[in-house]
């Protein structure tokens, strides 16, 4: 199962196909954004093998400067499949997805590749998931 309707509150036990959802979800925003996305990650407690998880797909998009992104960011809103904010304070942009039930399936975070909430997210995961010894 993938996905929460809003007010809803789960944790499931870690699915292998999140890391198949969130492979197809990669593949998408890399044709999407292309050069300008200069890495693009599975983020969040579904990628995080052997923990329970809210079952949404959170990917990070590093971009270079929002700048570089705003076309994309506007066909973004166009699209009708992703609802923006903005959060100043972290300084990124989240899109939501919601499948056909409404349900939130996907977080789509885009923020500077060289900001602390980018490393934040990967060393995180990277250090949950594979511990120093």
């Amino acid at each position: 199962m993938i996905g929460l309707k809003r007010g809803e509150v789960l944790l499931s036990d870690h699915r292998p196909e999140w890391k198949e959802l969130a492979a197809v979800t990669l593949n998408d925003l890399k044709k999407f954004f292309g050069e300008t996305a200069r890495d693009i990650q599975h983020i969040g407690s579904t990628a995080i093998c052997n923990i329970k998880a809210k079952p949404i797909i959170d990917i990070a998009v590093g971009v270079e400067s929002f700048d570089t992104v705003v076309d994309i960011l506007l066909h973004l809103d166009e699209s009708g499949v992703y609802k923006r904010s903005h959060n100043r304070f972290r300084n990124d942009y989240l899109y939501v997805v919601h499948d056909d039930e409404d349900r939130r399936t996907h977080q789509i975070h885009i923020l500077k590749i060289d900001s602390p909430q980018w490393h934040n997210y990967i060393d995180f995961r990277d250090y949950v998931n594979y511990p120093p010894p």
